[in-house]
């Protein structure tokens, strides 16, 4: 039997409101904001980090992808419980795209069809241009970098 309409996944880092060291944890406004309007529906709603081992997975009707940002500090451990909880619940997004989102391709292929996307590009594993070169060439000054990940598959 189910327990929890709901599970709002997150991690460890973005379940208070501040961290230790007092800075405003970034996720943790917009998982609020999320969980109260889903209790304002009548569901039940729990916050959780995705690797919580308290937590029973088949316990819950539906789970969030939110703010699951340590997932690439742990790909293998993330992309082993991914597998496992598909099996145990509903993913509100699949499990197929939750892992095409681990590969941040996935926004070249949203600019192509139209979709606005900020400025980026995408360097290579066998690249070898430095940080610096790369802001010389574009004429940038600042960048966000994102992993491109290939987690393991059993």
């Amino acid at each position: 039997m189910k327990t929890v309409d709901v599970v709002i996944l997150s991690d460890q880092n973005n379940l208070v409101e501040f961290n230790a060291s007092g800075d405003k944890c970034l996720g943790y406004l917009e998982d609020h904001i999320l969980k109260e309007a889903l209790e304002d529906e009548g569901l039940s709603v729990a916050h959780l980090s995705w690797d919580d081992p308290n937590f029973d997975w088949s316990g819950a009707k539906a789970l969030i992808f939110r703010s699951t940002w340590d997932y690439f500090y742990r790909i293998d451990e993330f992309s082993a419980w991914l597998q496992t909880v598909s099996k145990q619940t509903t993913l509100i997004n699949s499990e197929s795209l939750i892992y095409c989102n681990l590969d941040k391709h996935y926004l070249k292929d949203l600019q192509l069809k139209g979709v606005h996307i900020a400025e980026s590009y995408f360097i290579e594993k066998d690249s070898n241009t430095s940080l610096k070169q790369l802001h010389l060439k574009l004429g940038w000054e600042e960048t966000v970098l994102m992993p491109i990940l290939t987690p393991m598959m059993s």
